[in-house]
């Protein structure tokens, strides 16, 4: 099967300029792009460049002040924002928020035909707060992951921590946004007091929702 492109908004060097607040939305709607389907070859640049502009295009409709600003792509972690002065504003870390397991599912039901059933864990069915737990769990099991100093031994001096999640949890379907950001709320609180650091962090849901928590909140 054929490689689906680069998405175009994926820079392919690795700074990238990005204009003042007003002018971002057009640089944005110009580069959308659809992501492709798990059966037709998705690869890291259309995962990570659909949340990026997800999270470009929230920061910039609430803090304005940070563009016109440069997006640095790199590794550990995977975007720095930097001010034109040469100042990492924000080091930006991006995961998808998931068991593998419902990964392969999704894979596997992406192409049938009919409505398929989630399957939740345990196969004891979205019975009461079941849905809230097992995103609660699925958030907190990422932003652990991800916090780990190896992630962001690239971010020295950067004045700020965000990790960057995308949605791809089993419970997903059946959780708000409220309570989708009540949950991120609690799971930065801990995460917060564990490692003795401000964190943040920018959601991306369907439809390139955005729900955020914490410090940049």
């Amino acid at each position: 099967m054929a490689r689906a492109p680069i998405p175009p908004f994926w820079p392919t060097e690795t700074r990238t300029a990005l204009p003042a607040a007003a002018e971002l939305p057009s640089l944005l709607d110009g580069t959308a792009f659809k992501v492709p389907s798990r059966t037709e070859r998705r690869l890291t640049p259309h995962r990570e460049g659909h949340c990026i502009q997800a999270a470009l295009r929230w920061l910039g409709e609430t803090h304005p002040g940070l563009f016109p600003a440069t997006l640095i792509r790199q590794e550990a972690p995977d975007f720095l924002l930097e001010a034109p002065d040469g100042t990492a504003m924000l080091a930006i870390e991006h995961t998808d928020a998931g068991e593998q397991a419902f990964q392969e599912w999704l894979r596997r039901t992406e192409k049938q035909a009919g409505a398929s059933l989630i399957p939740s864990p345990g196969n004891d069915g979205w019975v009461g707060d079941a849905p809230e737990r097992a995103f609660a769990a699925d958030i907190a099991r990422a932003l652990a992951t991800k916090s780990a100093d190896h992630f962001w031994r690239n971010a020295a001096g950067a004045q700020h921590r965000c990790m960057l999640l995308h949605d791809q949890t089993n419970a997903g379907l059946f959780v708000t946004d409220h309570d989708a950001r009540e949950i991120l709320r609690d799971a930065l609180a801990a995460l917060d007091a564990a490692t003795s650091m401000a964190w943040s962090v920018i959601l991306v849901r369907g439809s390139g929702r955005v729900v955020v928590s914490g410090a940049s909140a």
